[in-house]
């Protein structure tokens, strides 16, 4: 949720005027954002069955939403970023992190191996 609200703070202060990041590309990271809460919430079952993503799929998927929302963070930033810009990085270097931890923290074998 810190990467959906960072979309809209400001990304930039040039002579004291803010530049939102989603007259940017926070529109990038408000869309991968929605996208991994919308498969965190269905590979845990909070969405429907849990059956439609395979746990370790959507465990890579993360990671990969992640660590994209990182890298558009990390080339946007500048003399004049902001404090959306900050937490557009930080949120995806945790995301990713977390997400890295969950992938690592589950054992092969206990995910459905036909979608491997």
């Amino acid at each position: 949720m810190v990467v959906v609200v960072a979309a809209f703070l400001p990304w930039a202060f040039v002579f004291g005027a803010g530049v939102s990041g989603i007259g940017g590309d926070g529109v990038t990271t408000l869309a991968l954002a929605v996208t991994g809460v919308i498969l965190l919430l269905t590979a845990s079952g909070a969405i429907g069955s849990s059956d439609k993503v395979p746990e370790r799929v959507a465990d890579v998927a993360l990671v990969v939403i992640g660590g994209l929302i990182a890298l558009v963070g990390f080339i946007n930033r500048s003399g004049f970023a902001a404090v959306g810009l900050y937490l557009t990085l930080f949120g995806g270097l945790v995301w990713a992190g977390c997400a890295a931890w969950q992938l690592a923290a589950t054992p092969p074998g206990a995910s459905d191996e036909t979608a491997l």
